[in-house]
Parts: structure tokens; C-alpha cells; sequence
């Protein structure tokens, strides 16, 4: 029988190759709401309400002219 060298990824492998336990799942949870944290912090919510502005302007832009279509599609077909 081989045996088996114990290190970290094999006791993370052999607890969640199982149901993964309350505590691991909470530990999980708070690196991932850290680097979330951590990360929204460094980016500059400047940028982000430009591309917000840029995203509903486009938007705007493309419903204006897809109603502009509908309209002229509509006077074509009266006139016919």
C-alpha cells in the first residue's frame, strides 16, 4: 500500500471532496468579501460613473435610432 504525503492541498482536497465544513465555507466567504473589499476601494468611482454615463448614453442613443426605423418603416407602408 502507497502511502499518502500529507500536505495542504491534500487535506483541502480530502475536506472538500466531502460536504466542505461550516467553518471552511465562512473562511472562504470572508477572502472573497476581503478581496472584493480591498479591491472596490482602490478603483476610483470617477471612472466608474463615467463608464455609467457612457453605458446609458449608448443605450440611448441605440433606442432612439431603433425607434427612428420603426417610424420610417411605418411612413413607408402608409404611403404604399
Amino acid at each position: 500500500m502507497a502511502r499518502v504525503k500529507k500536505n495542504k492541498w491534500s487535506l483541502f482536497v480530502k475536506q472538500t471532496s466531502t460536504k466542505p465544513s461550516r467553518e471552511l465555507l465562512e473562511k472562504i466567504r470572508k477572502q472573497i468579501e476581503f478581496y472584493f473589499d480591498v479591491n472596490m476601494r482602490k478603483e476610483d468611482s470617477g471612472i466608474a460613473s463615467l463608464y455609467l454615463v457612457i453605458g446609458i448614453t449608448c443605450v440611448a442613443i441605440a433606442v432612439m435610432m431603433s425607434l427612428s426605423c420603426i417610424r420610417n418603416q411605418i411612413f413607408i407602408f402608409r404611403q404604399m
